[in-house]
């Protein structure tokens, strides 16, 4: 089943073939084995755990440590893993800025069995790797994926000269390529079959043989960089603005762990730009000064039609079931006050 957050949940046909293809790549391509040693704690409804956990050690055979969730563990993720000896976890950046704002000492503990952290389900800003390297000394892999082909890239930062930032490079169960308008396109064994009782919707997500995944993205040196969803992007004085820029913007802010950005119907400029910021982790004596801070810091960054049109300071942003921020909720929210 699709998670729903752009639109409503469709059941998703996955074939024995596909699942057994997709894990067989993630197995390869991770290099786990039967040495490896998985710490999961996201729900086993969510497809990041099955997909990068549990069916992998399942397939090896190796060892799985399970956390009944994140909330038993946020205090302790770290000397976790170096008890336990963990060689891999999954993540979701929900996940990742709580950690960041709770920062673990780590000084007095012994991290070397685990060479990175995996992390995706949900857009990863190149900020909150950077701040994740700088704070724990572990470098943050930026995976993605869909429920309908499982993941599909691979950011692998054991490579040479590897840098944050991108998606990375394709699994080797599937293609990529991008569309005449810039959306990602994904081929392969792993891909879904179909949607449940709607052959609709499945006829209009594939172009030929590739799977048409919603997102838009660009390729710079060989590396697939993520855009926005196609149905997030905003039209502004009929100019396309993603909202993951904008929020990458605002998150480079220090304590700035959280931000999501929206557009509302605006009847002169088409959309007005909204930008929900989580405020309950920061030592700002007024919202006025954090604004104030945010406008200008945006002014440096990104074009004036960018600028968001109104900041708002929240306890907390709404997430999925899974531990997505929900742009749709959030709209929702924002209207209702």
């Amino acid at each position: 089943m699709s998670s729903g957050t752009t639109g409503r949940p469709k059941g998703i046909k996955y074939t024995h073939g596909n699942k057994y293809s997709l894990i067989s790549s993630i197995c390869t391509d991770f290099k786990f084995n039967k040495s490896s040693r998985h710490l999961a704690f996201l729900p086993f409804g969510h497809t990041a755990a099955l997909n990068y956990s549990v069916f992998p050690s399942l397939f090896v055979g190796s060892y799985m440590l399970i956390a009944r969730k994140f909330d038993n563990i946020r205090t302790s993720f770290f000397r976790i893993i170096s008890n336990y000896y963990i060689t891999y976890v999954q993540t979701v950046p929900t996940v990742i800025s709580a950690l960041l704002l709770i920062r673990e000492n780590t000084l007095n503990l012994d991290l070397k069995s685990i060479p990175f952290v995996g992390c995706g389900s949900a857009p990863l800003a190149k900020s909150l790797q950077d701040k994740f390297y700088k704070t724990f000394r572990k470098k943050l892999a930026n995976l993605y994926g869909l429920s309908e082909t499982g993941p599909t890239h691979y950011d692998d930062p054991t490579a040479v000269n590897w840098q944050p930032g991108s998606i990375g490079n394709t699994l080797s169960v599937n293609q990529c390529k991008l569309g005449v308008d810039g959306e990602i396109l994904i081929k392969g064994e792993n891909v879904f079959t179909g949607y449940y009782k709607d052959d609709k919707a499945t006829q209009e997500s594939f172009e030929g043989e590739w799977f048409k995944t919603g997102d838009f993205g660009e390729f710079d040196n060989g590396k697939l960089y993520f855009t926005d969803r196609k149905k997030d992007m905003l039209i502004i004085g009929g100019i396309n603005v993603y909202p993951a820029e904008i929020e990458n913007v605002i998150k480079e802010m220090t304590g700035i762990e959280e931000c999501l950005v929206f557009g509302i119907e605006d009847k002169i400029l088409g959309n007005k730009i909204i930008a929900l910021i989580n405020s309950s982790n920061l030592n700002f004596k007024t919202h006025n000064d954090l604004k104030f801070e945010v406008i200008v810091h945006c002014r440096r960054r990104l074009s004036n039609f960018k600028i968001p049109n109104e900041i708002r300071f929240v306890d907390h942003i709404p997430q999925t079931a899974s531990g997505k921020l929900s742009r749709k909720a959030a709209k929702t929210m924002y209207l209702g006050t």
